[in-house]
């Protein structure tokens, strides 16, 4: 969908978000990006990326880029308790795991169990999601994907 708007309407607003607004050209190019970074990252077809926090840009961004890769997006409800947090997350076999800053705590209190996880955070540190985002080329990783595809 994120494909066919950017290319019939780029500059048409895609998501407004408080006082940010992306277009279709700019959301397909963010979530290509976020493809890119989970690619980098070992997300292939058919894979988890966990995300926690409250709704966001960075949310929809994460699930077209994952769309884009066929991954699967797993969202975890922010109001469960840090052990119930870690069973979703290792259950799923998230390689990825983008927690809002508001969650880190949580997050640093079950950093044991999620030691096979890949732990992103919305923070604007040099190593937050834009950063690991904005490293990536904005090249569309374009993915097969079949009818019978979990994503």
């Amino acid at each position: 969908m994120i494909r066919q708007w950017a290319a019939a309407q780029p500059d048409h607003p895609a998501l407004r978000w408080g006082d940010e607004e992306l277009t279709y050209r700019q959301l397909d190019e963010r979530s290509s990006r976020v493809a890119q970074a989970l690619r980098a990252a070992g997300v292939g077809p058919g894979d988890r990326v966990a995300f926690l926090d409250k709704n966001s840009a960075e949310q929809v961004e994460l699930f077209f880029g994952a769309a884009k890769l066929n991954a699967v997006p797993t969202p975890v409800n922010f109001r469960l308790a840090p052990p119930e947090v870690a069973v979703i997350v290792t259950d799923a076999a998230a390689k990825v795991f983008v927690v809002g800053e508001e969650f880190a705590p949580l997050v640093a209190a079950i950093a044991d169990d999620l030691a096979a996880t890949r732990v992103v955070l919305i923070d604007a540190t040099p190593d937050g999601f834009a950063a690991w985002r904005d490293a990536q080329p904005a090249d569309d990783p374009m993915a097969p994907q079949a009818a019978g595809d979990v994503a």
